[in-house]
């Protein structure tokens, strides 16, 4: 049997003046916004971490277990791809 692959959309959106990530999953029907005080690489790798963590607790996975396959993102998270 043939295991889906686990895919995870994430985009820096604005509402008013305040940056958020927000994450999709569409195979597990989860979607996460979290709050960013700014736009750098550390901001944004710690929310995305968080964001797995939440979707993982949701789901009943581990802390050890990666839920999550592929990241589909664009240009500004290419700093984030060798973490």
């Amino acid at each position: 049997m043939e295991k889906k692959q686990k895919v995870l959309s994430v985009d820096v959106m604005y509402f008013t003046v305040i940056a958020f990530l927000i994450t999709v999953s569409r195979m597990y029907k989860f979607i996460t916004l979290k709050a960013l005080k700014d736009r750098e690489r550390s901001m944004i790798f710690e929310a995305l971490k968080q964001a797995t963590r939440d979707i993982m607790k949701d789901i009943g996975f581990s802390e050890f277990d990666n839920p999550i396959h592929i990241i589909f993102a664009d240009n500004e998270f290419e700093s984030l791809r060798s973490r």
